[in-house]
Formats: C-alpha cells, structure tokens, sequence
C-alpha cells in the first residue's frame, strides 16, 4: 500500500506542476491590454514629436526668408520707391508672390520707417502659420 501511496503523490505533484507552468488566459489578457496602453501612449509621442520637428523646420525655414527678404530691404537707400511709406501687403523681394509680405510705416518726424516683413506657410495638416521681423530704418544712416 504504501508504493500505491507515493504514486498518487507523485501525480499530485505533476498536476499541480502543469498547472503552475504557463499563463492563465486572465494574465495574458492583461498583460496585452498593458503592452497595448503603452504602445499607444508611444505612438502618440511619436506622432506629436514628429508634427513639433515639422513645425519647427517650417518656421527656422521661414525665419531664414524674412530675414533674407529684410536685409535686402534694408540695403536699399531711405528715399527707394521700394521702401515708400503704406501699409499695403507688397510682395517679398527676391522671392516668389504669395510666399510673404512686407510694409512701411514712416515715423511722424519722417527721420525713420518701420519696415515689417511677414512669410507665412500651411502645415501639412492645414494650420496656417506666420513669422514676422520688424526693423527700423533710419534716414541717419541710409541716405
């Protein structure tokens, strides 16, 4: 009886040990539930850093229009047609109509202009943006 006895323990133990040897259907489920929350949560940092990288080029490459388009207006002379006081949206020099802006505000003593420049571009998911750049010109110094 007592070899009868050791074998029953001995298929005790084998069950037991076949149950405890892989996953409940429970913990597979939440454990893909938790690798799916944070894939997600990892695929919207993607999506949002990759839409703040576009932004930023977009505008570090509009900077670089106005800041172009504003040193050629500022080579030009005081008194230059082109720098004729009126807010009116007159196209960038140098660069294609529609791209950009710019206008001129005399002072009121007439001894200075602000010259405004603006480029504005659209996002690829349709968000219209602008940069502007404002200088001083000074009959002083560019006669």
């Amino acid at each position: 009886m007592t070899g009868h006895g050791q074998r029953g323990q001995e298929e005790r133990r084998t069950t037991v040990r076949g149950r405890r040897a892989g996953f409940t259907v429970v913990e597979v489920m939440v454990a893909s539930a938790v690798m799916a929350t944070v894939f997600i949560a990892l695929m919207g940092f993607f999506s949002f850093a990759r839409r703040s990288g576009s932004l930023t080029e977009n505008r570090l490459a509009c900077v670089h229009i106005a800041r172009d388009a504003m040193e050629a207006l500022r080579g030009l002379a005081y008194a230059d047609g082109a720098l004729a006081p009126g807010r009116r949206k007159r196209p960038l020099p140098g660069f294609p109509t529609g791209r950009g802006y710019y206008d001129v505000v005399e002072a009121s003593d007439g001894t200075s202009k602000d010259i405004t420049v603006v480029v504005e571009w659209v996002e690829p998911w349709g968000l219209r943006q602008s940069v502007s750049l404002t200088t001083s010109h000074s009959l002083a110094l560019h006669p």
